[in-house]
């Protein structure tokens, strides 16, 4: 079978988006959260477990 697109064109493509940058004060908001979770889990575990033995020292004074 012999189809005529003569009168075809084609969707004009739409062009990509450009990519999403941080503002400064964005990138510098996100050091400052990624450095803080490195902090809390370098002293996480330690501060929850004088937390946790704190807690136990007190039940056992009673």
């Amino acid at each position: 079978m012999f189809r005529d697109l003569g009168s075809y064109h084609p969707r004009p493509q739409k062009p990509e988006p450009p990519a999403r940058r941080l503002t400064p004060a964005q990138e510098r908001l996100v050091v400052w959260v990624l450095g803080f979770n490195v902090l809390m889990l370098v002293l996480g575990p330690f501060c929850g477990s004088s937390v946790v033995e704190a807690v136990l020292s007190l039940i056992q004074r009673r």
